[in-house]
C-alpha cells in the first residue's frame, strides 16, 4: 500500500488510520494542510490542496510568523538573534514509509530538513528535524523544535504525567487558555522523575474519555533535557512544540556542521486515549522495547528486603527462599561493592566496583552458582554514571566529574555525576562493566540506577548532548556484547521512563515507592504510553518502608501482578501462611503474564474519579481476558455500579473464573459473600452492556478475574 503522497504542490504521509499533509510549493514557506484521521479519496486531498490558507509548518523567528517559533538562530559578531526565513525547496521520499522536507535560508546559508517516518502497522508517525550550517562562519543556534505542529483547533485541553520521587507520573489535566503553556525538565539526567516526556491533547474544552473523543498522544525520545511548549493563538491555532528545553537548548554549529535532534512519535485518534495507549503499547513492543514481545522473569530484589546490611550467608538464605517460592531472577541490589571504602551506605564506595571482601570473601561466584543449582538467574545492581568522595576512582580521578569551571562542585545524596560527556570517562565505564560481567559469568540482569542531577557544568549545554549519547552509546556495546543480558532502566524510580532509554534497555523501575494504594496511580498513568509487561512492580513488605502503611498480601499481589511481578521483600519474613500465599500467586502469574505480554490494555474505572479501580488486558484475538479490580477507600453498605468490560468478542461465551480467591471467614457483622464464586458462562455482550457485579468485602480489597472464549 502507498504510505507517501506526492503531488507538485503537496505531500505527505499515511499510516494505516492517520493521514499527515503539507503543502510545498517551492520558494515558499511549509505549510500544513491536514493532520487527522486517514484520507481515502484524492478528491479530499485536492481539495485541501486548493484551501486558501493553512498554518506555517515549521517558522523561524523573525519573519512574518508572529508567535512562539520552531527555530531560532544567532549569527554575526555580535551573535545575536537574527531574523531566518526557511522556505521549502524539496520533497524526497528515503523509503517507502519515510519522507524529508527540506527547507533553505538563503541569506543565513541554513538547511532545514524535517523527517517524518510513518509506521505503517502500527500507527505511528516519527518526527525529527536536522540543521546543516552550509556557510564557511560558524553560528549559534538558539532554538530548534525537533517537531513543530501548529492544529487548527480552537480549544484543548493537555493530560500530562508529573510527580517527583516516590511519587512519579500522576496524571494532570490542564485546559488550555490563550497563551503559551510549557512542561519539561533541565536537570541534565534523571529527567523524567518531575515530568514525563509523552502528553495527551485533546481537542475541546474538556479531556478525551477513554473510548471517545478526539486527541493527539505524543512521546519524545530522549533522555536529557526536553519541553513541551503549547502556544495557543486566540485566533484558532494550537501549536505543539517538542524539542530541547528553551534553557539549555542553546548550540554552537560550525560551518558545515549538521546538528540533528531526537524524534517525537505521536499518534492520532478519534476514539479516546485508550486507542493512543494501545498503539503505543503495540508499537513499543515490537519496534522500541528490545525483546518485549517476549515475557520478562519474576524479579526477587534484595533492596527493601536487606538494604546495605547482608552477607553471603543471608544471600544464600535469600536464594533458597526465592527459588521456594517460584522466583525466577534473583537481584542483588546496593552495597555488594568497596574494597577500600566498604559500601555499608551511601556516603562511600561508588565507583570502586569490586566485591566488598567482608561481606562476600568468595565473591559473587557462590551466589550465581547457587541460583543456577534452585533453576534461577542472577542480577546485579550497578550505577555506573556517579562516583562517592570517598572512593578510589575520586582520588584518582578528581577531574572526572561534572562541575562549573573554578567552583566547588555540589554533592547530592553524598555523590558527583561522573562527566560521561569525555571519552576517557565513556571507555572507563564500558571497561568496568566487562569486567564485572567477563569476570562473573552467570550475571544475566543488570539494574542500571542513576540518583542524582546535573547541577553545574562548564563547557555549554552541549555537553548535555554528549553525556546522553555516550550513555546510549555504553548500552548499544553492552546489547551488542551480551545480547542475553536484560537490563533494567532505573533512576532513583522513574526517572528515566521515556523512549530514549527504553529503546536500549529491557524494562524499567517506575517508582521506589512499593506502596500498592500509591503504586496504583502511579502505575496508571505509567501505562498510558509505556507498556505494564515491561513496567517493574513488586511486591513490598505488609508495613511498607517508604509511606509506612499497612496493606494485606493479596492486594499487593494483585497490584504487582497487573505489570511485570516481582517481589521485594525477604521470603525468610514471610508467616507460613504468607508465603503459601506468594507462592500461589507467582504460580498464577506464571499462568497469566502472556495476557499481561500480548493483551490489550483497557482502562474501566479511574481511581481519580471513583473509590475503586478496574483495568483489564484482552489478547487480540479475543480469546481472552483479564480483569483487575481494586478498592481504594472502603465504606460498608456502599453500592458500586457493576463493571462493563471492553474488548470481548459480544457474540462469543465466555468462561469467567476468579483467580486468588480469598477465603475469609464469614461473620455475622459483615454478611457480604466471601470467597470465589462458581465459574460462570456469560456473553461477551453481557459483560460489556450490563458488566460485572463486585462486592467488595473489606478495606483494600482486590479481585482478579480471568475469562475464556468458549
Amino acid at each position: 500500500m502507498k504510505h507517501i503522497y506526492r503531488s507538485n504542490s503537496c505531500c505527505g504521509i499515511h499510516t494505516t488510520n492517520q493521514t499527515i499533509l503539507y503543502r510545498t510549493l517551492i520558494g515558499a514557506p511549509l505549510e500544513l494542510l491536514y493532520f487527522g484521521s486517514r484520507i481515502t479519496d484524492e478528491r479530499t486531498i485536492s481539495a485541501l490542496e486548493g484551501a486558501a490558507s493553512a498554518p506555517e509548518a515549521y517558522p523561524a523567528f523573525g519573519g512574518v510568523y508572529r508567535r512562539s517559533p520552531a527555530f531560532r538562530v544567532s549569527k554575526g559578531s555580535e551573535q545575536q538573534h537574527t531574523s531566518a526565513r526557511l522556505l521549502f525547496t524539496g520533497s524526497e521520499a528515503a523509503d517507502e514509509q519515510t519522507l524529508v522536507l527540506s527547507l533553505f535560508d538563503s541569506y543565513l546559508q541554513l538547511e532545514v530538513s524535517l523527517i517524518i517516518e510513518a509506521d505503517y502497522e502500527y500507527d505511528m508517525i516519527g518526527m525529527y528535524t536536522r540543521v546543516t550550517n552550509c556557510s564557511d562562519t560558524s553560528c549559534i543556534i538558539d532554538y530548534m523544535a525537533a517537531a513543530f505542529l501548529p492544529l487548527s483547533w480552537k480549544e484543548g485541553v493537555l493530560t500530562n504525567c508529573t510527580g517527583s520521587w516516590a511519587h512519579e507520573m500522576h496524571m494532570n489535566e490542564q485546559r488550555l487558555n490563550p497563551g503559551i503553556h510549557i512542561t519539561g525538565e533541565r536537570c541534565g539526567v534523571r529527567t523524567t522523575r518531575f515530568a514525563n516526556p509523552s502528553i495527551i491533547l485533546s481537542h475541546g474544552e474538556h479531556a478525551v474519555g477513554e473510548q471517545t473523543g478526539i486527541c493527539i498522544g505524543a512521546a519524545y525520545a530522549w533522555s536529557g533535557n526536553w519541553a513541551f511548549l503549547l502556544d495557543h493563538d486566540p485566533d484558532g491555532t494550537i501549536s505543539l512544540i517538542a524539542g530541547d528545553h528553551p534553557d539549555t537548548a542553546r548550540r554552537i554549529l560550525t560551518a558545515g556542521a549538521s546538528y540533528q535532534m531526537p524524534h517525537l512519535y505521536l499518534t492520532y485518534s478519534e476514539s479516546g486515549r485508550g486507542t493512543v495507549s494501545r498503539r503505543f503499547h503495540r508499537w513499543a513492543k515490537q519496534r522500541m522495547i528490545p525483546d518485549a514481545a517476549n515475557p520478562r522473569s519474576i524479579v526477587l530484589n534484595s533492596w527493601e528486603a536487606a538494604y546495605f546490611d547482608f552477607d553471603e550467608t543471608l544471600l544464600l538464605q535469600m536464594i533458597d527462599g526465592a527459588a521456594r517460592i517460584g522466583i525466577e531472577t534473583f537481584v542483588l541490589d546496593d552495597g555488594w561493592f568497596g574494597s577500600d571504602y566498604p559500601r555499608d551506605d551511601d556516603t562511600q564506595g561508588l565507583g570502586d566496583w569490586q566485591v566488598q571482601p567482608a561481606k562476600l570473601p568468595r565473591g559473587l561466584t557462590p551466589l550465581i552458582d547457587r541460583c543456577r543449582e534452585r533453576g534461577m538467574t542472577f542480577g546485579l545492581w550497578i550505577e555506573p554514571e556517579m562516583v562517592n568522595p570517598r572512593s578510589r576512582l575520586f582520588e584518582q580521578h578528581p577531574e572526572w566529574i561534572l562541575s562549573a569551571e573554578h567552583r566547588e562542585a555540589s554533592l547530592e545524596r553524598g555523590q558527583y555525576v561522573l562527566d560521561l560527556s569525555r571519552e576517557e570517562v565513556l571507555i572507563w565505564v564500558i571497561g568496568t562493566i566487562e569486567q564485572i560481567l567477563d569476570q562473573n559469568p552467570g550475571i544475566d540482569y543488570i539494574k542500571w540506577d542513576c540518583n542524582r542531577d546535573i547541577k553545574e557544568l562548564s563547557g555549554g549545554f552541549a555537553v548535555y548532548d554528549r553525556y546522553v549519547e555516550n550513555y546510549y552509546r555504553i548500552l548499544e556495546h553492552l546489547g551488542e556484547r551480551y545480547p542475553a543480558l536484560v537490563i533494567q532502566d532505573c533512576a532513583s524510580g522513574g526517572g528515566r521512563v521515556e523512549y530514549g532509554a527504553l529503546h536500549r534497555t529491557h524494562e524499567f523501575w517506575a517508582s521506589d515507592n512499593t506502596d500498592a494504594l500509591q503504586r496504583i496511580f502511579i502505575q496508571w498513568g505509567t501505562g498510558m504510553f509505556y507498556p505494564p509487561s515491561v513496567t517493574a512492580a513488586h511486591v513490598g513488605s505488609e508495613t511498607n518502608h517508604i509511606t509506612g502503611r499497612h496493606l494485606p498480601l493479596a492486594f499487593r499481589c494483585s497490584v504487582a501482578m497487573s505489570c511485570r511481578f516481582g517481589v521485594e521483600l525477604s521470603p525468610l519474613a514471610l508467616s507460613g501462611e504468607d508465603r503459601e500465599f506468594l507462592c500461589e500467586a507467582v504460580s498464577t502469574y506464571k499462568g497469566i503474564r502472556h495476557l499481561i505480554v500480548s493483551g490489550e490494555l483497557y482502562r474501566l474505572v479511574s481511581p481519580y474519579e471513583q473509590h475503586h479501580a478496574a483495568i483489564m488486558y484482552v489478547l487480540p484475538d479475543r480469546s481472552e481476558a483479564l480483569l483487575f479490580v481494586w478498592e481504594l477507600r472502603f465504606s460498608v453498605g456502599s453500592a458500586y455500579e457493576q463493571i462493563r468490560l471492553a474488548g470481548l468478542q459480544e457474540d462469543r461465551m465466555y468462561e469467567v473464573r476468579e483467580l486468588l480467591a480469598e477465603h475469609l471467614e464469614q461473620h455475622m457483622m459483615n454478611p457480604v459473600r466471601s470467597g470465589s464464586e462458581a465459574m460462570r458462562l456469560l456473553t461477551g455482550e453481557y459483560l460489556q452492556r450490563c458488566g460485572l457485579a463486585i462486592a467488595f468485602r473489606h478495606e483494600y480489597d482486590s479481585r482478579i478475574f480471568h475469562f475464556v472464549m468458549k
